[in-house]
């Protein structure tokens, strides 16, 4: 009986303290807001530079991008585990290279 009462009162400041302390740092929603615009652009911009990839680049980086492991991967285009590690390397240096090109030329 006194664990539970000494768990109460535990509790409620606990919750005291929390409350407090989220209310200190949660951020304003402008900050938010813009959090995820930046966010959402970036996804769009990656999205983007799939859609340029031919089939096979595609097929792996989705695969990889929706949680597959290599093997799995391996599997499914039929090419070694070691294979399917080079071409995402590669495929993701190119992901990059077109980021950054589509950026520049944004801002010129």
């Amino acid at each position: 009986m006194n664990v539970a009462i000494s768990f109460q009162r535990k509790r409620k400041t606990r919750k005291k303290y929390h409350r407090k302390y989220s209310r200190e740092n949660t951020p304003n929603q402008q900050h938010r807001r813009e959090e995820e615009e930046v966010e959402n652009e970036r996804a769009e911009q990656l999205y983007n530079a799939i859609s340029t990839l031919n089939a096979s680049e595609k097929a792996i980086i989705t695969m990889y991008l929706e949680g597959f492991s290599y093997a799995e991967i391996a599997y499914v285009t039929d090419l070694t585990e070691n294979y399917v590690g080079v071409r995402l390397n590669r495929i993701r240096k190119k992901l990059s290279n077109k980021i950054k090109t589509s950026r520049w030329n944004s801002k010129n």
